[in-house]
């Protein structure tokens, strides 16, 4: 018997269990799939403030932003990392004295946090900071920072990895299929474990719903109205070209979305798109047309990134889970997020959280752990805003042990990036097993001890969890599939793979990359 059931796995419910469990409640946090395979899989990978929600005047999702991404910057610095941002000013676009106004407005909410305040730039200065930016028409600039998460999946991990050391049990590729009730109140779930095939119940005195674009469909079964609109945002990964940006560019399109191009690894990240989505959102996926609106608003603003559809190098496609509302049109859908104690609507024992970014996750968890706890009667406060993350703990003072260590110091100083101060226990497999040192595939610095450390420490249970969501692997160059067989049979011998469960695998991670991660 739990004190609580999570549903979901991705950045919100990492963050709920990871309150709850540190508030001294027993917690499982449960997934149909993988932790972190939501829309945080799938996001354009930002921690921020969000400058045009001031336009909107979501000054209260603003200033709560800001203060997350400071947070963030504090309990995840190897995770979060400040990012400038340049907004260049364009002749038919926005005043620069209008934008100015908000970006002084973003420096007051966040004035407590540390971050640099913005600085307008001329011309000149302009093209000085960014070489490669189109000169004509281009008028002046402004430059802000905020925050960016390359790999926002591990941001989730390690929510969902503390909560596991204060206690939480986890259970990754297990669909809910019902929730149990007694007495008319939600008990517990009913649940299968796709990897051993057996069904399992779990009961608890009260069930979060956390799973984003999938919200409605757990509450469907208990007559509650629908609460979501989805829209799907889709991005695109593109090579670095000579002259292309370190830091992010902010750009509004000819229909005023913005858009982002974003220094992604190694590589350039592009997105978003906004449109309506209705219907199952796993089964979303970049469009041809989407990747076109996207090169577009890229070749616009760098001339240089000459790309065409086929020179993408990665794509995907998620579906944002806000808030259903009478906006007209997509960019002026609140971005807030709102909790609900069912027991309002007559269903007690569920809460659901609609809405949310990955921002502000460790709040909405914190804001779920209050009223989770006073329902239970529990006293105990939220330590998630002061507690590092787990790779975060000791890694001003982190450095390789005394030993022998048969990595280089760029796979090492990689390894620290991704892990923190966790990377040691990517290193010791090393140590035991030296073959293990070697690169996964030769133009990035991932090696093959990630791979049973994703099998041993984090959760990872498919040839798809380690490529797409516990390396980098799956979104670079040649997108895994050159290396899945590699990979699999690494960790063939920790999973007790047979040799057709390999094969089995192989292909089916490269009908996901097919039908999920690439333009059609």
């Amino acid at each position: 018997m739990y004190d609580v059931i999570v549903i979901g796995a991705s950045i919100t419910g990492g963050a709920i269990a990871r309150d709850l469990a540190r508030r001294g409640l027993h917690a499982l946090v449960i997934d149909s799939d993988d932790i972190g395979n939501g829309t945080t899989h799938r996001s354009t990978r930002l921690i921020h403030g969000g400058l045009r929600y001031l336009e909107h005047l979501e000054l209260r999702l603003v200033r709560d932003s800001l203060r997350e991404r400071d947070t963030l910057f504090r309990i995840a610095p190897h995770l979060v990392r400040p990012l400038e941002f340049l907004l260049p000013f364009y002749d038919g676009g926005r005043a620069p004295w209008f934008v100015r106004t908000g970006l002084f407005a973003y420096d007051w909410f966040a004035r407590d946090g540390g971050a640099a305040q913005h600085r307008a730039l001329s011309l000149d200065d302009t093209l000085r900071f960014s070489p490669g930016l189109r000169a004509q028409g281009l008028r002046s600039s402004c430059v802000y920072t905020d925050g960016q998460a390359p790999l926002a999946e591990r941001l989730a991990l390690e929510y969902v990895i503390d909560a596991a050391r204060h206690g939480a049990d986890v259970r990754t590729h297990s669909p809910v299929e019902s929730l149990i009730m007694t007495n008319n109140s939600v008990a517990g779930v009913l649940a299968r474990d796709k990897k051993a095939g057996d069904g399992f119940e779990a009961k608890a005195r009260v069930v979060v719903n956390a799973t984003g674009p999938w919200a409605d469909g757990v509450t469907d079964a208990c007559g509650l109205p629908s609460r979501l609109r989805g829209t799907k945002g889709t991005h695109i990964v593109v090579p670095a070209w000579d002259g292309a940006p370190g830091h992010a560019v902010y750009l509004e399109t000819i229909d005023r979305r913005p858009v982002f191009i974003l220094p992604f690894q190694r590589n350039v990240l592009v997105g978003t798109t906004d449109t309506d989505f209705q219907g199952e959102p796993r089964n979303a996926y970049p469009t041809t047309l989407e990747a076109r609106y996207l090169l577009a608003a890229l070749h616009k603003a760098f001339p240089d990134a000459k790309y065409a559809t086929g020179d993408i190098i990665h794509a995907y496609s998620g579906v944002r889970p806000l808030v259903a509302c009478d906006a007209r049109h997509n960019g002026a859908v609140a971005r807030g997020h709102v909790i609900r104690d069912h027991a309002r609507d007559g269903v007690p024992g569920l809460v659901s959280v609609y809405g949310g970014k990955l921002t502000v996750a460790r709040q909405i968890g914190e804001e779920v752990g209050d009223m989770v706890a006073e329902k239970l009667g529990v006293t105990a406060r939220s330590t998630t805003a002061e507690a590092a993350l787990p790779g975060a703990e000791g890694l001003d003072t982190y450095a390789p042990d005394g030993g022998c260590i048969p990595l280089d110091a760029r796979r090492f100083a990689y390894l620290t990036s991704v892990y923190g101060s966790r990377a040691g226990g990517v290193v010791a497999i090393a140590k035991a097993r030296p073959t293990l040192a070697d690169r996964i595939v030769p133009h990035r610095n991932d090696v093959l001890a990630q791979v049973v450390f994703a099998v041993r420490e984090e959760y990872a249970k498919t040839l798809s969890d380690v490529l797409l969501r516990r390396t980098g692997v799956g979104s670079d160059v040649g997108q895994g599939l050159d290396c899945a067989e590699l990979v699999a049979r690494v960790m063939a011998p920790e999973l007790g793979w047979s040799e057709d469960h390999i094969r089995a695998e192989v292909a089916n991670y490269a009908r996901e990359i097919k039908t999920k991660y690439t333009v059609r």
